[in-house]
């Protein structure tokens, strides 16, 4: 039992490890850099990561007999794939079950979209300040439909802007709306990039 609590706690400590390198990684290819008025604007571009136009709980459903978090938490993710065909191909690819993450940067007003140092703490130069995972559901047609996976062919979307239903973490949706509402701010009324990993 020690053993196999070993082996799992290692797990966790690489796959978050790995999580972070990828999160720095996106970021700092997105050169996200603050404007005069406070809008977070992005200098660069990543495959991994884009910025994201719209962001919105649609369900927060009922909590399950004896606990407090709810049962399920969904939302809709809007992104402009203005990128090359390959690399909207991966986006669009995204299936049912596919984890990505919503981050919220808030870049210092001094810090420019120049370059990160690696000596330096990235969390403070990029203005990191949340990162929450999530699971995709599906992308959604243009009647806000989860388009569902089979043998047919996906229908082909027109223009660049395209929507994913995700699931979010419920016990971690309990605990950001419980800071909320003891006077901190809404998590999820801040993210501005989403960012998938090699599956």
């Amino acid at each position: 039992h020690d053993y196999l609590l070993r082996n799992f706690k290692l797990f966790q400590l690489e796959s978050t490890y790995e999580i972070r390198g990828d999160v720095e990684d996106a970021v700092s290819r997105l050169k996200p850099w603050s404007a005069d008025d406070g809008q977070v604007l992005f200098g660069g571009w990543a495959r991994m990561a884009l910025p994201i136009t719209s962001f919105s709980i649609v369900e927060v459903a009922k909590p399950n007999i004896g606990e407090k978090q709810p049962s399920r938490v969904r939302a809709d993710v809007s992104v402009t794939l203005s990128v090359k065909d390959a690399i909207k191909n991966e986006w669009e690819n995204l299936r049912r079950h596919d984890v990505c993450f919503l981050v919220t940067v808030r870049p210092p007003t001094a810090a420019s979209s120049n370059s990160f140092s690696y000596s330096q703490d990235f969390i403070n130069q990029a203005g990191l300040v949340y990162v929450r995972g999530c699971e995709v559901e599906g992308m959604l047609d243009e009647n806000g439909r989860i388009i569902e996976e089979g043998p047919e062919p996906k229908p082909a979307l027109k223009g660049e802007s395209r929507s994913y239903r995700v699931l979010l973490d419920p016990n971690q949706y309990h605990q950001d709306m419980e800071r909320a509402s003891s006077g901190g701010e809404d998590t999820y009324e801040t993210f501005n990039i989403i960012m998938r990993r090699k599956p």
